[in-house]
C-alpha cells in the first residue's frame, strides 16, 4: 500500500529521530484504515530492529480476538512479560498494538505499567481507528500522531451539496456571527439530517448503476453486499468530514476558537465508532451535529 506524500515526510522525521536517538518509546497513532497503518509502521519497524524483512523475533504485535473483538487482559500481559526479555537478535524490541481502543480497562492497565516504565530499547506503537476511545492515562504516555491516509475523499454530488447545506447550517453559530441564534436550531437540524439520509441513498444507488452485470433483484448474497458497501461509504464520509471540520474551522481564522477542535474531533470519532458497531449513521451525526453546535453556542464572542 502506497504511503501519501504528507505521511512519508512524517515518517522520515520518525526514522531520523530513532537515528539521532530522540526517538519517543510510545506512539499512539490515528489511522481509519488499519491496513494503512501496518503500512505506515513496516519500514519504521525495519529501520529500528536493522531488518529489510519482517516478521521478526523481535517484532511483538498484539490484536483483539475471540467474539467480542477485544484485546484479552491475560494476551496484554504475557505481551509485557515477553517485552521485559533481553532482544532476540539485536538491541530494541517495537511492539505494535493493533486496534488500541478494543482494550477494556484492566487490559489497558496492564499495558499501563510497562508504558509507564518500558524497558531501554523498546518501542510501543498503539494504533486506533478512534484514539480518543482510550483511556486519558495510556493517551497521557504516548506522543500522538494522525495519519491522513491516501484515499481520496468521496466526491459525489450529493455529499458534496450535503456538506454544503452542513456549512451553512453551521457557520451562524461561530461567536464572530452578527446574527447569532441563542438556541440550537432544532427544524433544520432535522432537516439537515433527512438530507443525509437521502444523499447516502442516492449515492449507493448511483455506485449500483456503475457496476456492470448488476443482478435485477437482491439474492441472498447481494443483501451483504449492499450492506458492506453502505458501511464502507460511511467510514469514507465520516473521514471526510472530520478533513472538513479542521478546514472549517482553518477558515474562521480564530485562534482562541482552536480550543474547541480536539473535543468535537474526539467526538465525531466516538460517533463513528458507535455507528459502526450498531447505531445508525443518521443518529450517530445527529449526536455529533448537536454536540458541536452546542459547543459554538456556548464559547463567548
Amino acid at each position: 500500500m502506497d504511503i501519501s506524500s504528507r505521511d512519508r515526510g512524517v515518517l522520515e522525521k520518525l526514522r531520523q529521530g530513532f537515528r539521532s536517538g530522540r526517538l519517543a518509546h510510545a506512539f499512539l497513532i490515528a489511522s481509519a484504515e488499519m491496513a494503512y497503518g501496518r503500512a505506515f509502521l513496516t519500514p519504521l519497524t525495519q529501520a529500528i530492529l536493522g531488518t529489510d524483512r519482517l516478521p521478526h523475533p523481535d517484532h511483538f504485535i498484539l490484536q483483539p480476538s475471540g467474539l467480542t473483538a477485544q484485546i484479552k487482559t491475560e494476551e496484554a500481559r504475557g505481551l509485557c512479560q515477553r517485552v521485559q526479555q533481553t532482544p532476540l537478535v539485536g538491541r530494541h524490541k517495537v511492539i505494535w498494538i493493533e486496534g488500541a481502543e478494543r482494550c477494556p480497562p484492566s487490559a489497558a492497565n496492564v499495558l499501563l505499567k510497562t508504558l509507564e516504565e518500558p524497558p531501554a530499547g523498546s518501542f510501543f506503537f498503539l494504533l486506533s481507528a478512534h484514539p480518543s476511545s482510550l483511556l486519558p492515562t495510556v493517551q497521557s504516555r504516548c506522543c500522538f500522531l494522525r495519519l491522513r491516509g491516501t484515499a481520496a475523499p468521496p466526491s459525489h454530488p450529493p455529499w458534496e451539496d450535503w456538506k454544503r447545506r452542513w456549512r451553512e447550517w453551521l457557520l451562524p453559530l461561530f461567536p464572530h456571527q452578527a446574527q447569532r441564534p441563542k438556541l440550537l436550531p432544532i427544524p433544520s437540524l432535522y432537516a439537515l439530517l433527512a438530507a443525509l439520509e437521502s444523499s447516502v441513498v442516492q449515492i449507493l444507488e448511483g455506485t449500483k448503476e456503475a457496476k456492470p452485470n448488476s443482478a435485477e433483484s437482491p439474492d441472498q448474497e447481494t443483501v451483504p453486499a449492499d450492506e458492506s458497501a453502505k458501511r464502507t461509504l460511511q467510514q469514507r464520509l465520516w473521514i471526510d468530514l472530520e478533513s472538513s471540520v479542521e478546514m472549517l474551522w482553518r477558515e474562521q481564522g480564530d485562534v482562541t476558537l482552536f480550543r474547541l477542535l480536539p473535543p468535537v474531533i474526539a467526538t465525531l470519532e466516538k460517533c463513528r465508532g458507535l455507528s459502526e458497531l450498531n447505531l445508525s449513521f443518521s443518529t450517530a451525526l445527529e449526536a455529533w451535529l448537536i454536540f458541536t453546535a452546542q459547543a459554538l453556542l456556548n464559547t463567548e464572542n
